[in-house]
């Protein structure tokens, strides 16, 4: 019988290493099927921003400002408020982006948003979804004299087409996946930084016209619907909380504690 040292000593490592080996294994296929990496893109103008802190161990958190010589996450120029930062980052990262990629204003709650530290946490991983559930909108874009003009070139950069209407969730945050950014080819996204840095339109204008688009250039949706379950669409919810039917649109959050109004 031919002896061969190659399989012998092969059969001897494994024997020797088996459980690492194993352990190895199970770390590769955690990584390439369940353990999936987070990334927050956070647009910051003056916002205070030591909240976020809190996620730096379990997500790469990246604190975006425009136009800001010297800093690390920073635009060449400062238009269209959070779309030049947005932008940003999609077009420097389009090739190593994160499974998702949590796009959100630096500052912690607002008018049109919930308490972020808290939502982030228990964000369902989505293609996309859009954060801020409690205003949902309806555009006629051929009765819009101020964005029926924007949105039509936006979209033709996009998809060349334009569409009549377009319904979703206001105020620009959301979670998107990898797979869905990359749906668009770089140059995609490379034209419309090169159409907000040469726009004349204000930003209010501009940023607006990115706000109501953003789920259709990364959703692939112009026509949605509000989320069914409200904001347990978008985290993870208990069954105690998936019946409140208060939990759509009038939740509220005090401490870590839930309760409706």
């Amino acid at each position: 019988m031919f002896f061969n040292p190659i399989i012998y000593i092969s059969i001897e490592i494994y024997y020797q290493y088996k459980y690492m080996i194993l352990i190895l294994l199970i770390l590769l296929i955690c990584n390439q099927i369940f353990c999936k990496n987070l990334t927050i893109i956070a647009a910051s103008k003056h916002e205070n921003v030591v909240w976020l802190n809190n996620f730096k161990d379990n997500y790469d958190v990246r604190i975006y400002r425009p136009n800001e010589i010297g800093y690390k996450y920073t635009t060449l120029y400062e238009k269209g408020f959070e779309v030049v930062m947005y932008l940003k980052y999609i077009i420097d990262n389009y090739h190593n982006l994160s499974d998702y990629n949590i796009f959100i204003h630096a500052h912690l709650t607002s008018w049109h948003s919930r308490n972020m530290s808290q939502i982030i946490p228990r964000l369902n991983n989505a293609s996309y979804h859009n954060l801020n559930i409690d205003y949902f909108q309806k555009i006629n874009i051929q009765n819009s004299k101020d964005y029926k003009n924007i949105i039509d070139e936006l979209t033709t950069i996009v998809y060349n087409k334009t569409i009549p209407y377009v319904n979703g969730y206001c105020c620009a945050q959301f979670i998107v996946s990898k797979e869905n950014i990359q749906k668009h080819k770089l140059s995609i996204y490379r034209q419309l930084d090169f159409w907000l840095y040469s726009t004349k339109q204000h930003n209010h204008y501009s940023s607006r016209a990115f706000e109501y688009l953003w789920s259709y250039i990364l959703g692939g949706a112009y026509d949605l619907e509000p989320y069914e379950n409200g904001l347990c669409s978008i985290i993870n919810c208990t069954e105690s909380e998936l019946k409140d039917k208060n939990m759509n649109f009038k939740l509220k959050f005090s401490n870590n504690v839930w309760y409706s109004k």
